[in-house]
């Protein structure tokens, strides 16, 4: 009997066809009984007849049943009439993810994460009562009107796993969603559906499913052989952090991927922290009114914000502008007509000899074609990215740095020559993504994998130094290269720093981007800001200071306030050869920084120990104890570390500077933090507020507890913190409507 002329189905007046696939028809029908409308899904003929899947189809069916929650489409009823299997199911009228899709190739990131976060709430429910979807796919998620995230057909994707193949051996479904283990046809679990759901976030931010192909079984073979392409190539304004999130969502390794949804969600909480990039229901429910308008508005929004960060940087100095001109391009990918991004891009790119067109040479071509065969090939790559830095395609050097720090993400010479191409490490940390590791993954084994080496996670930054081109490598046209050997040894110490600093930096981030004063030759890093509280022009030896100790030590001042550290030791150095007793202190002092900055921490611990052995007044003892536990902290000895952070309560009252003593103390809190002692952690912020009544240190240590609460999973305490910052500080104060943002967050998550 032809399903679609019936009129009703035990107990369904059908109302009119919704779609028809490989496998069921779908109608909207109505109850009789309760008028209630309702998705009948009903099978096709030639699937009905198999006796087998129609007893499987019908026990899953009817334990899903019992999954009731407000991201699954609830499943009302299952049954049998004349041949004719159906499922009935709560009607949701709106459209698919699919649909939506199809009208917005690419979603902006907010709505994006939005979606993510409401189908992997809904898979959390089902994984915790072990249900597995199994096909997790656009077309599978539906969207309200209301905004309301809905996932559809759990049971029949199960079952369909049972008879995936047809008879002709062609798979039924869309394989490009699949996980690796489903391709392979093994057993499969709540990974699976993390996988799919990977693909669905890369799709929605790329605009393109990466192992999508006309051909089912080429479909399966890219899932299994190929690696996508990096999102970053798609979209530079994705950040490393979302990034290394969606890669981890989907390794083709069950055992690197995230082991279960819990994770995933605490990792994108954690990252819309830090971007303030949420959306709420009602935000996107006005995207979905009409996605084309709301996503060019959000997508200029997010432009305006790096609008503001690149004029930070294009009118702190030239220095800067490699930086300022990588967030101008970021900017121009989601605001193209904005007519000061364009004119920005023209004049640095004028006055670096930068091109933004891509530049072509028979040498590049050929190695295009290589690494086209082998992706992975790291002297290709490498090459390239030197060959478009000569011709000053900085772009394309960025985007093969990128892929050469996924690939060699812990090779100190790789780091080197990256830093070296790209002449600016501030901007080689942003764009490598070393800052952020995920707190939550776990391997299978247990083993962590957010970060190169878990350890390393928060630590306390430290100053960086660019070292010149030509000082490390020379590329000839032929594409051979000569490298000067003492400058890239000295670099591959100094990448063990960049790991140290990368991962703090993202995690204060959001504090330290709106006080940010960004003046030329005015910066002031972690690591030099102990200079402005005590005076270097004070000589308490015999005979003072002559002219011509005064200009060469203010020569190596210079040197040091630029950064140009080999260049501040030499003459550091010179001063000390020439004048053996005169400013001791302050010397074995920058040149314990200069050693800590080139990544010779031996040499840095060395320094400092000979300064706290000359009694020099406390407060520099002060300074010299909390270097020495940073740099234990970077060396993961974290006993030696305490005793040092314990040195500096001691004596944290020699020093005047109160704003230094908090930060000293912070500083104790954030290491306790790391080390899971949250208890002691939290009496040292007790201490900060019990102590230090300005509402700037306030601030501070009640950020820091939230932090702490977070870790703990103690939500309510980190609301509270939030709110008691709000309520002491000024609403006119920029850092206002950053908590204020982070409570309206926290406060969608159940205490």
């Amino acid at each position: 009997m032809a399903i679609v002329t019936q009129k009703t189905i035990k107990g369904y007046r059908i109302l009119r066809l919704i779609g028809k696939g490989g496998m069921a028809a779908i109608y909207l029908a109505e109850n009789i009984a309760t008028k209630e409308e309702v998705a009948l899904k009903v099978l096709l003929p030639h699937i009905a007849s198999d006796q087998d899947y129609v007893l499987r189809f019908l026990h899953e069916v009817r334990a899903n049943k019992k999954l009731e929650h407000p991201n699954i489409v609830r499943i009302i009823d299952c049954d049998e009439v004349k041949g004719n299997y159906f499922m009935a199911m709560e009607y949701i009228a709106g459209v698919t993810l699919q649909d939506l899709l199809k009208r917005v190739r690419t979603l902006p990131r907010s709505c994006t994460l939005y979606i993510l976060r409401e189908i992997l709430e809904g898979l959390k429910y089902s994984h915790s009562r072990q249900i597995v979807h199994r096909d997790i796919k656009p077309s599978n998620i539906l969207i309200a009107h209301d905004g309301q995230i809905k996932i559809s057909d759990f049971g029949i994707s199960k079952s369909i796993n049972f008879t995936r193949l047809t008879q002709t051996g062609s798979i039924i479904g869309t394989p490009a969603y699949m996980s690796p283990e489903q391709g392979r046809g093994k057993s499969i679990d709540i990974r699976s559906d993390i996988f799919s759901s990977g693909i669905i976030l890369y799709e929605c931010l790329c605009g393109e499913n990466p192992f999508f192909s006309d051909n089912p079984t080429t479909a399966v073979l890219n899932i299994l052989q190929k690696e996508p392409s990096p999102i970053f190539e798609y979209n530079p304004t994705i950040s490393p952090m979302l990034e290394r999130i969606v890669e981890l969502m989907i390794r083709k390794d069950l055992a690197e991927r995230y082991q279960n949804t819990e994770d995933v969600l605490k990792d994108l909480f954690e990252y819309e922290l830090h971007e303030e990039n949420a959306v709420d229901r009602e935000t996107f429910r006005s995207f979905m009114e009409d996605p084309e308008t709301v996503a060019n508005h959000l997508n200029r929004q997010e432009a305006s914000l790096i609008i503001e960060k690149a004029e930070q940087l294009y009118k702190a100095g030239e220095e800067f502008f490699n930086q300022a001109l990588w967030e101008y391009f970021r900017a121009s990918f989601l605001d193209n007509h904005n007519t000061l991004v364009q004119n920005r891009l023209r004049e640095i790119c004028a006055l670096k000899k930068f091109n933004i067109a891509p530049v072509s040479t028979p040498k590049i071509e050929q190695l295009e074609k290589q690494l086209s065969e082998s992706p992975d090939n790291i002297s290709v790559l490498t090459q390239l990215a030197k060959l478009h830095r000569m011709s000053g395609n900085f772009f394309q050097v960025i985007t093969y740095l990128k892929r050469l720090s996924k690939l060699k993400p812990n090779d100190g010479y790789i780091m080197g020559q990256m830093e070296a191409l790209i002449g600016d490490k501030t901007l080689l940390r942003n764009i490598t993504g070393s800052a952020w590791s995920s707190t939550s993954m776990k391997t299978a084994s247990g083993i962590e994998l957010g970060s190169q080496n878990v350890n390393l996670r928060r630590k306390q930054p430290t100053s960086q130094q660019t070292l010149p081109l030509v000082d490390l490598v020379n590329v000839e046209a032929t594409g051979k290269k000569s490298f000067n050997k003492t400058p890239a040894i000295l670099l591959g110490g100094v990448v063990l720093l960049v790991v140290a600093f990368a991962v703090w930096f993202l995690l204060s981030m959001l504090d330290s981007m709106s006080e940010m004063k960004l003046k030329k030759n005015a910066l002031t890093d972690p690591d030099t800001s102990a200079f402005s509280h005590f005076q270097v022009d004070q000589d308490q030896s015999e005979g003072g200071i002559t002219k011509e100790m005064q200009q060469l030590f203010e020569e190596a001042e210079s040197a040091f306030e630029k950064k140009n550290f080999l260049r501040a030791q030499t003459l550091f150095l010179s001063f000390q050869k020439q004048f053996p007793e005169k400013m001791k202190s302050v010397l074995a002092y920058r040149l314990a920084l200069i050693e800590k900055n080139l990544g010779n921490f031996e040499g840095a611990l060395d320094q400092l120990e000979f300064l706290i052995s000359l009694n020099p007044e406390k407060r520099l003892v002060v300074f010299a104890h909390r270097e020495r536990a940073q740099i234990y902290s970077i060396q993961n000895e974290y006993y030696d570390a305490e005793q040092e952070y314990e040195e500096i309560l001691d004596n944290l009252s020699s020093v005047p500077e109160i704003d230094y003593q908090v930060e000293c103390l912070l500083d104790y809190g954030k290491f306790l933090k790391s080390q899971q002692r949250f208890s002691d952690a939290l009496d040292i912020t007790e201490k900060i507020l019990e102590d230090y009544s300005a509402v700037e240190f306030q601030t501070k240590a009640r950020s820091l507890r939230a932090d702490i609460f977070l870790e703990q999973n103690n939500i309510a305490g980190a609301k509270e913190e939030y709110r008691l910052i709000l309520k002491n500080m000024p609403a006119e104060k920029d850092e206002y409507k950053r908590y204020r943002e982070r409570l309206k967050m926290l406060q969608t998550q159940p205490d």
